[in-house]
């Protein structure tokens, strides 16, 4: 384990960066490398590929292979330097990956210099995946064996010494003369024999870092290595070939994508824009599904002052809306519409033409209404635009500020007059102001008035929004006018083909939930910071044959839909697929190893252990404590216990913690882990745990240059506190939230669920002790609400593919496969009889999918797939995208 990439990957996570120099490269590697570096480690994180730099035929071709490194029997030399090879494989070994053999010949034609510097980059992009990029150094570092048993005691020791230990004095506790010196940078008195400087990384009194220098720190014993083989898969890496294609797909798949971005692909699309600039626009699709998308793209562009007019041109056709206008400005200004408003910045001249002649294509009424949903920003941007210089050449856009402005039209100048035309037959003038009703002012009216039929007849000229009120609707005519209730339906009916296929998707889901109602209501505001909360449900149940005919139309469009999609003569469906939610909300979404749309269960793992860990470095001169604990609570969601800084154990050896650091300065930053044994937790009468992150100090996360968390799959204690290939989930912490909600674990039914929640927090210090009641209160509710079905499944989304496109699917499930094969049925028949799992046509241990390319939609990728075929699959280790497509669960919401 000292071999140079080991050391290295050590020497990556000490903060001591560049320490080492690589040996030098001929330029044309060198510059390759460097000039498309961010976009190499995009693809590398997201399908395991890596694209080398194309050679000059001086320096020699890649040759080309199929198949494993497993396979091919382990390493072989090729023409390159083999040390520098065997070496990047060690260290991808430790890391959890393999190289293919294609991936191994190509490296072994290039120099060892050359293998250094691409492995450090591959290295690197993973290391920094799994969280193995920075040190983990807990404040006990003998954990879990040496965490104290006794909180109290500790804590009684550390304050007698802080408020009785003298300087050149004998030490209190132990009476050792000459043994008492204080540590840096705090400056407390540590006596040298009572406290072991093996076993600490911080300051024993008030757990703040410790200076590397001072002499109160000592080596650290040596760890037992790994005994055998660990939790998990070793995953392929392979070697792509086409950069560009590569990169084009990837941008179109991004743009087309029907649910918004989560925070990572957001950043892997600014990427793209960077590495391919207005080239991209020729890729973009005739129309981007998702406005916020289209914003970064030409907010991006525009960004950058190059071929302003040009992009302008190119971005006419996807200005739509006033807010389609304000997304691109708020990307140019690097804000979000849902943060509170700041200054913009100054707009070029060409720039501010270019976006006032769009808004004033917009017919005058929409373009008021659009305007006003968000007054505020656009107050702030008409102050960079100067609408009023232009009110000759742009009247209608000159006409909206003004009514948002409450400008004075009333006087005889141009401007006034030119207003005054410009309003004639669009808004009310009252005195010397302009004054405008809105459309959604109206359909409020009509609702809270009772007056169904003029609310139905002004939700009909929007079908989006007739979808979105629906369920309101229906209460209202069902108190008020019963007799208006089919035409309701029919009319929901009738917009549904002009519904967002992921609006469809939920209005079924909703429905199905309406015939009783549920103990309380939960709500995910849109924003960075998921201000979560709950409600009681007091709404009126919805009776079956009101919602069942909605329910049925809604799912015919969405079968529709699918059947329009490619056909296989197959599909196989993994039943497990029942425990995840389709994704949404995902610009809220953390960033993760794995992708878990919130709400989604997942097995806990094989083995009885896992270990969790959170990371951070706190801003230059802001001391900062971030608190790792898990709060336990029995059956019935009572509050029995937890571990955290102030009870390091539970139930002797049931959770650990590492230990309190209460400063995290750069380089090191800070680590804090707790070991969980969770049969030893259920004995102990612990049902639920919950995973929760605290900024002790209410510092918010989004201002830590690094914070980030997850949780380990162990089978001991033996081994690093930190080993990568054991990370089953890694997270980044963010937003402008202080406590941080991931995860919950059902022992009973040894379930975790993804929940990610961020919380904001009161002023004070925040601690399991304070927030225990209103955390589990959030977290029952959470789970009752996804246990209720209120969200669709993968598991639903892949039957409606499987039922329109193939004649014949595969279930997998516990007991083997069953298959169900279409003959009379109708698709709606066929789609109820796989989604419900009714008895199978016929069953065998294992699917019978024949040669022929299918449609597949599985937990993990480790079923025989033909080569052809589409494939989804939450964890993807083993198939390669040469030979099947891979699509995600974004991508199988778009038809």
């Amino acid at each position: 384990m000292s071999t140079l990439f080991l050391a290295w990957l050590h020497e990556l996570a000490s903060a001591d960066h560049g320490s080492r120099e690589p040996a030098a490269l001929p330029s044309s590697w060198s510059q390759a490398i460097e000039k498309s570096s961010a976009l190499r480690r995009v693809l590398l994180r997201r399908s395991a590929r890596v694209y080398l730099p194309d050679l000059p035929e001086a320096e020699g071709s890649l040759p080309e292979a199929e198949g494993s490194l497993l396979e091919a029997g382990g390493p072989q030399t090729g023409e390159g330097d083999g040390v520098a090879l065997v070496e990047l494989e060690t260290a991808l070994l430790h890391l959890g990956f393999a190289l293919d053999v294609g991936l191994r010949a190509a490296l072994a034609a290039l120099p060892g210099s050359q293998v250094e510097q691409a492995g450090r980059w591959i290295v690197a992009t993973l290391a920094e995946e799994l969280g193995a990029h920075r040190p983990h150094i807990p404040q006990f570092r003998g954990f879990p064996k040496t965490t104290p048993e006794d909180t109290l005691e500790l804590w009684l020791l550390r304050v007698c010494t802080l408020l009785f230990q003298k300087p050149q004095q004998p030490c209190l506790l132990c009476a050792t003369v000459g043994a008492v010196h204080a540590v840096s940078p705090c400056g407390h008195l540590v006596c040298r024999t009572c406290w072991d400087g093996a076993d600490y990384s911080g300051c024993p009194i008030c757990h703040r870092r410790i200076n590397a220098d001072d002499p109160f720190l000592k080596p650290a014993p040596p760890r037992k290595p790994l005994p055998g083989p660990q939790p998990g898969t070793l995953r392929l890496l392979r070697h792509g070939s086409d950069l560009s294609a590569a990169t084009g797909d990837l941008f179109a798949q991004l743009a087309g994508r029907l649910a918004p971005l989560s925070p990572a692909d957001v950043d892997d699309l600014r990427v793209l824009l960077a590495a391919d600039g207005f080239a991209c626009l020729a890729r973009l699709p005739e129309k981007v599904p998702v406005k916020e998308t289209m914003a970064i793209i030409f907010g991006s562009l525009l960004g950058w002052k190059a071929h302003v007019e040009g992009t302008l041109a190119q971005a006419g056709g996807h200005l739509r809306t006033a807010t389609d206008v304000l997304r691109v400005v708020m990307v140019l200004a690097d804000q979000k519409l849902t943060e509170r408003p700041k200054r913009i910045p100054s707009l070029s001249r060409p720039l501010r033409r270019g976006l006032l002649a769009a808004l004033d294509r917009l017919p005058a009424h929409l373009l008021i209404e659009d305007i006003h949903r968000y007054p505020h920003r656009w107050k702030r941007v008409a102050r960079s635009l100067h609408p009023f210089e232009h009110h000759a050449r742009h009247p209608t856009a000159a006409l909206a500020f003004a009514v948002l402005r409450g400008t004075d039209v009333s006087g005889e100048g141009a401007l006034a007059s030119s207003l005054r035309r410009s309003a004639e037959g669009v808004v009310e003038r009252r005195g010397d102001r302009l004054i405008f009703r809105s459309w959604g002012s109206r359909v409020e009216a009509a609702l809270a008035s009772g007056a169904v039929s003029a609310a139905l007849r002004l939700l009909k000229q929007r079908p989006g929004e007739l979808l979105r009120r629906f369920d309101r609707l229906l209460c209202v005519a069902q108190k008020g006018d019963p007799s208006l209730i089919p035409a309701i339906s029919q009319a929901v009916i009738a917009a549904a083909p002009r519904g967002a296929t992921p609006m469809l998707l939920t209005l079924t889901a909703h429905l199905g939930t309406r015939q009783a109602p549920l103990e309380r209501r939960v709500f995910f505001p849109r924003g960075s910071l998921a201000k979560t909360f709950s409600v009681p449900d007091r709404r009126a149940s919805l009776p079956a044959s009101t919602v069942g005919p909605v329910r049925a139309g809604v799912l015919a469009e969405l079968l529709r839909r699918a059947g329009e999609q490619s056909s296989f003569d197959a599909a196989l469906l993994d039943a497990r697929l029942c425990e995840l939610t389709t994704p949404y909300q995902e610009a809220s979404a953390a960033r993760a190893l794995v992708a878990l749309p919130r709400g989604s269960r997942l097995p806990l793992p094989d083995g009885d252990r896992m270990r969790l860990f959170l990371h951070w470095v706190q801003p230059e001169g802001r001391r900062t404590d971030l608190d790792l604990s898990v709060a336990l609570y029995d059956d019935e969601w009572g509050f029995k216990d937890r571990c955290s800084y102030s009870k390091l154990r539970f139930s002797k050896t049931a959770a650990v913690h590492s230990g309190d650091l209460t400063s995290a300065p750069a380089p090191k930053g800070a680590s804090e882990f707790i070991d969980l044994d969770l049969p030893a937790i259920r004995r102990a009468g612990i049902r639920h745990l919950v995973f929760i992150i605290y900024s002790f100090n209410n510092i918010p996360f989004d201002e830590l240059p690094v914070a980030f968390a997850g949780y380990m799959e162990r089978s001991g204690d033996a081994g690093e506190i930190f080993e990568p290939r054991t990370v089953a989930q890694r997270f980044d912490l963010g937003g402008a939230s202080r406590v941080a909600v991931p995860l919950v674990i059902d022992l009973k039914t040894r379930r975790m669920r993804w929940i990610d929640l961020k919380l904001t927090s009161s002023a004070g210090v925040q601690a399991v002790s304070t927030t225990a009641g209103s955390v589990a209160q959030l977290c029952r509710d959470v789970s009752a609400y996804f246990d209720a079905g209120s969200r669709p499944s993968l598991w639903t989304l892949a039957c409606l593919h499987a039922a329109a496109r193939c004649p014949v699917v595969w279930v997998r499930d516990a007991k083997g496969a069953g298959a169900y094969v279409r003959e009379d049925d109708s698709v709606e028949a066929f789609f109820a009889r796989i989604e419900s799992r009714s008895e199978p046509d016929w069953r065998s241990p294992m699917p019978k999918t024949g040669p022929r390319p299918l449609l597949a939609a599985l937990l993990r990728d480790d079923a025989e797939i033909a080569d052809g075929s589409e494939v989804y699959a939450l964890h993807w280790e083993r198939l390669s995208e040469d030979a099947v497509t891979r699509i995600r669960a974004s991508d199988l919401m778009t038809f």
